[in-house]
């Protein structure tokens, strides 16, 4: 009997981590759809810089770290060896970092295929982070966190003090932007190492239907009140 309860085990163990990845796809991209393209996400960029730069894309890198791992197990991938996921890792910061030169946000701003084109490169960006930080070792993780925290801290300080400006946004709006980007990359960090986390979790107590749920509703009510203003 204890042999055939293993054997039924066994044989539902790769459909239970298909299904559990399926959903960790799905919330993907309704938390990348919510906080890209939907009303949603259009009203928190358009709010203020800070909000632009602190919700919105810590939320998206959220979808990517959340979906990236769950893409890989679909497709039977295995996890990169050290040095590609280091370059995976090296890919994604500089992804991040591309969009917050002034140039080339305030390009994304003005012109809405680009804008789309940032929102992808940061889910792309938090899906490599999330399958590279889970590959290297304390060591490598500690170095690339410092590395990032180094450059976009610098960035941040610099914006605070009024040293760099961001186009059609006045200068009080990236001085605050400045501080709220250097909790933001705390809270991005945070995210990207937490988000295959937070798939597990809820599986565990069974909080996916919810959790979509609660974001296809959000985007479609934000869709129906766009459409009443």
């Amino acid at each position: 009997m204890s042999r055939i309860a293993l054997l039924s085990e066994s044989s539902t163990a790769p459909r239970r981590v298909r299904t559990e990845a399926v959903w960790d796809v799905v919330v993907a991209g309704l938390l990348a759809v919510a906080a890209g393209p939907s009303p949603l996400g259009i009203r928190m960029a358009d709010s203020s810089l800070a909000v632009h730069m602190l919700a919105e894309h810590s939320l998206l890198l959220l979808a990517g770290a959340l979906g990236g791992p769950a893409l890989l197990r679909l497709a039977g991938g295995s996890r990169p060896d050290r040095r590609r996921a280091l370059g995976w890792c090296l890919a994604a910061l500089a992804l991040v970092g591309l969009w917050h030169v002034p140039g080339a946000f305030g390009a994304a701003i003005r012109h809405q295929p680009l804008h789309a084109l940032m929102h992808l490169s940061y889910v792309a960006a938090g899906a490599l982070l999330a399958v590279g930080l889970a590959a290297v070792g304390p060591f490598d993780r500690a170095v690339l966190f410092a590395a990032s925290q180094g450059a976009m801290g610098t960035l941040a300080l610099a914006m605070a003090s009024g040293a760099v400006a961001y186009p059609g946004y006045p200068p009080g709006a990236t001085r605050s932007a400045g501080v709220a980007m250097f909790v933001g990359m705390q809270l991005a960090m945070a995210v990207v190492v937490a988000g295959p986390r937070l798939g597990s979790l809820w599986r565990t107590r069974r909080m996916a239907i919810p959790v979509a749920g609660s974001l296809g509703a959000a985007v479609a009510l934000s869709v129906v009140f766009a459409g009443l203003t």
